[in-house]
């Protein structure tokens, strides 16, 4: 090929177009351009720069104008009573479906039969194929809460990964406490892992708001819920939320689930509540009452609690070690004191606080990119040894 005129091919991806003259730049491989044109000289030294081509938003609209207006159309996808005319190497370039229906070995090509030129897809309604072609000729198309979710089952089904990516982005943008829950079942049905993590890491993340607004979560089978309210990562600052989420989750039909209350009291963390709604709603419920399971549990949270009043400095006190049922859960939020003041000296260390565990525990400060050493010195100030010379919150988000 002529390397001169700038217009040969080169190999093409999804969302890259080659019907129009196109400008080659180097792009380093974080593909960030770099604004140098090509040198054609023969001693052009190898370089791990790729090349990128650039497509403009005019040339697509342009492709797409003629499709809609039936010029140079080879092929037509059909869905119920509504056919749509489109090119052929538009639909196969981003979609591994629409390839194999025109070059697979059931396309008749050369036969003659315009039959070979159509493809029925039923069970698609004509607005969601419209957005499906509308995407294919413009890298972009109407998402919204009304379709997304067929549209993402149709992209699925016609191998159109960028249109699936984008579905999900929008999945993952609009998540709210009303409809995590849902959300969460969908990506899971649909086998769509990392969506599913986003929103499952949502619901645990604002479960206050969720177990107070969203109604799906009490729709969910025992495997799935105790799931959710005995994962570490669960965000709640009072397991009394905890506990009054499983008895609304009971209630959605109890004569079914009320066997469950021994097995869902092992994920709340009953040695965390506070004594008044452990007194008054756990251990005096009808559920919890009628079931010989719990009442073992009921005990060791009695032994747990009466235990935290016993002096440490009696002789013979045995070591004690925190069960499961008071273990904190992983706090989303960690203080961190920087530096200080102890014994006449600066100190170069650093603490961090655990607002559920409602503990200090220090951090080497050689394992840390932090300059210590570089910071200011406070004054000791109140029952502590040292005050910190800068307090920071940080958001420990896991997804």
């Amino acid at each position: 090929m002529n390397r001169q005129n700038g217009n040969h091919l080169h190999g093409m991806n999804e969302g890259q177009l080659e019907l129009a003259p196109i400008e080659m730049v180097d792009v380093d491989m974080d593909g960030s351009f770099q604004g140098d044109e090509l040198d054609n000289s023969p001693t052009q030294k190898p370089s791990t720069k790729s090349l990128s081509p650039i497509v403009s938003d005019h040339a697509l609209n342009v492709l797409n104008e003629l499709r809609e207006a039936n010029l140079l159309c080879d092929a037509q996808i059909s869905v119920g009573e509504q056919s749509f005319n489109v090119h052929r190497a538009i639909m196969c370039s981003c979609s591994s479906y629409f390839r194999a229906q025109f070059t697979g070995f059931n396309s008749r090509a050369g036969t003659g039969n315009d039959e070979s030129r159509v493809v029925h897809i039923p069970g698609i309604s004509a607005s969601i194929m419209n957005c499906v072609i509308q995407y294919a000729y413009l890298r972009k198309t109407n998402i919204s809460d009304d379709n997304v979710h067929e549209l993402l089952i149709c992209a699925d089904y016609v191998g159109m990964v960028g249109l699936v990516k984008q579905c999900k982005e929008y999945l993952s943008r609009t998540l709210s406490p009303e409809n995590c829950v849902s959300i969460m079942g969908f990506a899971r049905f649909r086998f769509l892992e990392d969506l599913y993590q986003k929103a499952r890491n949502y619901t645990l993340r604002y479960f206050t708001d969720v177990a107070a607004r969203n109604t799906d979560i009490l729709d969910l089978n025992i495997k799935d819920f105790y799931s959710i309210i005995s994962d570490d990562e669960l965000n709640t600052r009072e397991e009394d939320y905890v506990w009054k989420l499983c008895v609304k989750w009971i209630d959605r039909d109890p004569e079914n689930r009320k066997q469950h209350v021994a097995h869902l009291m092992t994920g709340v963390r009953l040695g965390l509540m506070t004594p008044k709604c452990f007194m008054e709603e756990v251990k005096e419920h009808p559920y919890v009452i009628q079931c010989e399971a719990a009442k073992p549990l009921i005990v060791d949270t009695f032994k747990f609690i009466s235990n935290l009043y016993v002096p440490f400095d009696l002789p013979f006190q045995p070591k004690l070690t925190t069960p499961p049922l008071a273990m904190p859960r992983l706090p989303h939020e960690v203080i961190f004191a920087i530096g200080g003041w102890s014994g006449g000296t600066s100190k170069g260390c650093i603490e961090t606080y655990d607002t559920r565990a409602d503990r200090w525990v220090a951090t080497m400060a050689s394992n840390t990119s932090i300059p210590v050493a570089s910071l200011m010195p406070s004054r000791r100030s109140g029952t502590r040894l040292r005050q910190c010379t800068a307090v920071a919150a940080m958001s420990a988000w896991r997804n």
